[in-house]
C-alpha cells in the first residue's frame, strides 16, 4: 500500500461558460422559447417589454414576531451586497451599440402549431380500447412496425417472433391478424394496410355502403385494380356493365382516397420556415449588417427581488429563515445576471463573427456570384476575431443570413482552397460550379466520365486529381449498378445472403459537413430497394443494403434495408449509435434510429443488423441476439488517417476486430463485418477493409485484405450456436435481476 500526492492542472468550464455555449448554438427561431423557459424558472428575471415599470411594488413581508433570532448561525451581513444587484436598469439597455433592426414584427413570438405524429394518434386511439395486457402489447407492436406511409410491410409471422423475443409475449398469427383488423379501423382511414389494394378497400368500406358508386368502387378495387391503374376504362365498362358516366364517378371516388395514409407525405409537404439571424443590405456598394431583433430581448433584474435585498439591508435582525430566504434570492439573482450576460455575450459574438465573414467575403456579398467566394476555413475567422475555432463553428453551423439574393446558412460560405496552374488559390465551390455546368450540358445517355471532367478542369487551369472530381460527382447510379453486378457474382458463387458495405451507393460523404450531400438521400422503400429487390428475386439471395434514408424534409437516417430471396422487402434498421469525430461527422446528417433493434426472418435464417458505430456497443449485440438473431451483420465504413503511424493503425484495427469477435463469443452466434476499402477524402483517409467472418466462438473463418475489393462466400453452420451455448452457457447464467444499473449514463459514487 503506497500513498502518493499528485498535483494536476485541469481546465474546466464554469456554469456561465456552459450556459453561453448552449445559448450560442440556439437558432433565432428557438431563442424565444429558451428565454420563456428561463423566465418561467427564474422569478428574478423579467421581460422588460412586458413589465409595467409603474406597477406598485409589494413590500417585503414583515417578519414573524414569534421567530427566534440567532446571530450565532454564521449569518454575516457582509456575505451579500445589494450593490451587486441594483443596476439602475443598466440591463434594460444592455444591447445598445448594435443595430438589431427596427422592425417590431421581428420581436413578436411566432406561433407554433402543436401536432402529433400518426404514431401518437394511433397510440392514443389504442389507449381508449378496453384490452387485456396481451392484446394491448400486440397492438403496440403493430403500430410500431408501421412504415412512415402507414403500411404494415413486416410479415405477420415476423411480428409473432418480435413479440416473443422482444416483449416475451407468446401469441399466434391469428391473434395478431385480429388485432390488425382492430387497428385498421383507426383513423386515418387506410392505416395498417399491407398493400395498396387493402389500403383503398379499408377507406372505401368506411364510406356509405348503400351508395351505388361506393359499391362499384369497392368492386373495381377488389377485382380490377390492375385494369384501373393501367386506365383500361373501356375494358372496365364492359366487365362491369356500366356506362361511361358511372365509371367516371367511380374513378373520381377512388382518386379521392389517400394511397399513403401515414404522416410522411404531410411532413414532407410542410415548408420549414427559416428565420435569418442576420440581414445584409447593399447601400450603393457599402454593405450594412444588422442582427435580427429577436436576438436582443429586453431582459432585466426583477424590481421585487431588488426590494427584498433593500429590506434585508435595513433589517437589524437576521435569523435562520431570513438567511435561507436571502440565499434563495441571491441564487436567483445570480442566475438572472448570468443569463442576461450570456445573452449579451451571444449577441456580441454573433455580430463579431458575422461581421468578420462579411468582410472576408465582401465581393461575394456585393454580387452573390459563387465564383467570388474566397477559400475560407473556420480558422481564418477564428484568428480574425481572436476566438476559438469551436465558437466560430457553433455560429456557422446553426445561423442564417438574409441577403438580397437569398438566405444562406453561414456554413455554406466556408470552403477549402484549390490552387490553379497560375498559383492563385480559389474556392473549391468555384470548381463545383464548373462541374455543375459541365454535367448540365452533357449527353445524359453518355455522361462524362470522371477522367474527362478532370481533363476539362485542367484545360481551365485547375490541376485536380481524378479522385477529387469523383468526390464532387459521385455517381449513385454507377455505384448501384456495380453493387448489383457484384451481388450477381456472389450469387453465382453460391452465396445465399449478401451484405453490402455501409452507404455503398456513394463515397463516404460524412467526412465533411456539407448541405449539398443531403441530395444523396432517398426514401426507403425507394429506387435503390426496388432495383435490389428485383436482383434478390432473380438471384434467389437475401440482400442487406445500407442506404442514406430521407424519412421526411429535414429528417434523415443511416439505414439498412433487408430484401428477402423472393424479392420482398422485409423492413429496415436505423443506425442507433451516431458518431461525431473528425472526418466522421455523422451527427450532422443522421438522426439516431427510433425503430429499436431488429431481427429479420429471411429464407436462410434470422439475421440481426447493426451498423458500423453500433459495433462498439455490446448492449446492442446482446439485445439483437436475445431477439433471436442467428447471425449478426455489421455493414461498416471505418478507416485510418493516412498520416498515422503503422503501430496506431494496427492497434485500432485489432480493437475493432476484437470487440466484434467478443460479440460472437458472448452471444454464441456468428458475426459478419463488411467494411470499405480504398482511399477517400483526397487521400487523407484509407478505409482499412479487413472484413471478416467468425463462428459463434469467435474463431475467424475468413479475413479479407486491407486494400482489395473481394467477394468471398463463407459457409456458416447455424446449428453450431446451440452447441456453443450449451457448453459455454453464458445466456443461461446471466443474472438479469442485477443489470438494472446498465440503464444509467454513469454510476456515481454518491
Amino acid at each position: 500500500l503506497k500513498q502518493t500526492l499528485q498535483q494536476k492542472l485541469l481546465q474546466k468550464l464554469s456554469p456561465q461558460q456552459i450556459q453561453f455555449i448552449k445559448l450560442l448554438q440556439v437558432p433565432t427561431v428557438s431563442l424565444d422559447a429558451r428565454i420563456k423557459e428561463e423566465l418561467e424558472e427564474n422569478p428574478a428575471l423579467e421581460d422588460g417589454s412586458l413589465t409595467n415599470m409603474t406597477d406598485p411594488i409589494e413590500e417585503y413581508p414583515d417578519k414573524d414576531p414569534d421567530d427566534n433570532f440567532d446571530n450565532e448561525e454564521g449569518f454575516d451581513s457582509d456575505d451579500f451586497s445589494l450593490e451587486d444587484y441594483i443596476q439602475e436598469d443598466d440591463y434594460k439597455d444592455y444591447g445598445n451599440g448594435y443595430d438589431y433592426g427596427d422592425d417590431d414584427d421581428e420581436r413578436k413570438e411566432m406561433p407554433v402549431a402543436i401536432q402529433h405524429s400518426f404514431y401518437e394518434q394511433l397510440q392514443q386511439q389504442l389507449d381508449l380500447l378496453a384490452l387485456d395486457d396481451k392484446h394491448f402489447l400486440i397492438g403496440q407492436q403493430i403500430i410500431g412496425s408501421l412504415d412512415d406511409d402507414g403500411y404494415l410491410r413486416r410479415p405477420i409471422i415476423n411480428l409473432v417472433d418480435d413479440l416473443a423475443f422482444g416483449q416475451n409475449v407468446m401469441t399466434e398469427e391469428h391473434e395478431v391478424l385480429e388485432m390488425l383488423k382492430v387497428i385498421q379501423d383507426f383513423e386515418p382511414a387506410g392505416i395498417g394496410a399491407r398493400d395498396l389494394q387493402e389500403c383503398l378497400l379499408i377507406q372505401l368500406q368506411k364510406k356509405d355502403a348503400n351508395n351505388p358508386t361506393i359499391k362499384l368502387a369497392i368492386k373495381v378495387v377488389a377485382n380490377y385494380l390492375d385494369e384501373f391503374t393501367k386506365k383500361h376504362y373501356d375494358k372496365l365498362e364492359k366487365s362491369l356493365g356500366v356506362s361511361s358516366e358511372d365509371l367516371k364517378n367511380v374513378v373520381n371516388e377512388i382518386l379521392k382516397l389517400n394511397p399513403k395514409p401515414g404522416d410522411s407525405g404531410a411532413v414532407a409537404g410542410k415548408q420549414l420556415h427559416i428565420i435569418p439571424d442576420f440581414h445584409i443590405s447593399n447601400n450603393d456598394g457599402t454593405l450594412h449588417l444588422t442582427l435580427n431583433g429577436r436576438n436582443a430581448p429586453e431582459l432585466r433584474i426583477s424590481r421585487d427581488y431588488q426590494h427584498m435585498f433593500e429590506h434585508y439591508e435595513k433589517s437589524d435582525q437576521k435569523d435562520k429563515k431570513m438567511k435561507e430566504a436571502v440565499q434563495f434570492v441571491k441564487q436567483k439573482l445570480d442566475s438572472a445576471k448570468w443569463f442576461i450576460d450570456a445573452i449579451k455575450q451571444r449577441q456580441q459574438t454573433l455580430l463579431k463573427t458575422m461581421n468578420a465573414i462579411m468582410e472576408y467575403q465582401y465581393d461575394y456579398f456585393l454580387t452573390g456570384d459563387d465564383r467570388k467566394l474566397k477559400p475560407m476555413i473556420l480558422k481564418d475567422i477564428a484568428d480574425k476575431i481572436d476566438m476559438d475555432i469551436s465558437t466560430v463553428s457553433r455560429v456557422a453551423n446553426s445561423k442564417y443570413v438574409q441577403t438580397e439574393f437569398g438566405t444562406f446558412l453561414l456554413k455554406s460560405f466556408f470552403s477549402e482552397a484549390i490552387q490553379t496552374d497560375s498559383g492563385e488559390e480559389v474556392s473549391n465551390k468555384e470548381v463545383k460550379k464548373i462541374l455543375e455546368e459541365c454535367i448540365a450540358k452533357e449527353n445524359k445517355r453518355k455522361p462524362l466520365a470522371d477522367e474527362k471532367l478532370t481533363e476539362i478542369l485542367k484545360e481551365k487551369g485547375y490541376n485536380i486529381a481524378r479522385r477529387t472530381v469523383a468526390k464532387y460527382t459521385a455517381n449513385k447510379q454507377e455505384n448501384l449498378e456495380k453493387a448489383i453486378a457484384k451481388v450477381k457474382e456472389a450469387a453465382a458463387k453460391g452465396a445465399q445472403i449478401v451484405c453490402l458495405q455501409e452507404l455503398f451507393t456513394s463515397l463516404y460523404f460524412c467526412d465533411v459537413e456539407d448541405y449539398d450531400n443531403f441530395a444523396l438521400a432517398e426514401s426507403i422503400p425507394g429506387p435503390s430497394t426496388d432495383a435490389l429487390s428485383a436482383v434478390a428475386k432473380e438471384a434467389g439471395v437475401v440482400i442487406i443494403a445500407s442506404l442514406f434514408e430521407k424519412r421526411a424534409e429535414g429528417l434523415y437516417h443511416n439505414t439498412t434495408a433487408v430484401l428477402d430471396a423472393d424479392g420482398s422487402y422485409l423492413g429496415k434498421y436505423r443506425k442507433m449509435h451516431i458518431p461525431d469525430d473528425p472526418a466522421f461527422y455523422e451527427k450532422f446528417y443522421f438522426t439516431p434510429g427510433d425503430l429499436g433493434y431488429k431481427v429479420f426472418k429471411t429464407k436462410f435464417g434470422k439475421i440481426g443488423i447493426l451498423i458500423c458505430w453500433d459495433q462498439w456497443y455490446p448492449e446492442a449485440s446482446r439485445i439483437t441476439a436475445l431477439m433471436g438473431a442467428e447471425i449478426l451483420f455489421y455493414p461498416t465504413a471505418i478507416g485510418w488517417a493516412t498520416d498515422q503511424d503503422e503501430e496506431t493503425n494496427r492497434d485500432q484495427y485489432n480493437a475493432w476486430q476484437t470487440i466484434q469477435r467478443s460479440h460472437a463469443v458472448a452471444n454464441g452466434v456468428p458475426v459478419v463485418a463488411v467494411n470499405r476499402v480504398g482511399f477517400e477524402q483526397d487521400g487523407a483517409m484509407k478505409f482499412w477493409g479487413g472484413s471478416f467472418v467468425t463462428n459463434g466462438q469467435g474463431k475467424l473463418l475468413y479475413l479479407a485484405s486491407h486494400d482489395k475489393e473481394e467477394i468471398e462466400v463463407v459457409e456458416l453452420d447455424l446449428a453450431e450456436s446451440d452447441y456453443f451455448r450449451k457448453h459455454w452457457p453464458f445466456l443461461r447464467d446471466r443474472r438479469i435481476e442485477t443489470y438494472s444499473p446498465i440503464t444509467k449514463r454513469f454510476i456515481d459514487e454518491d
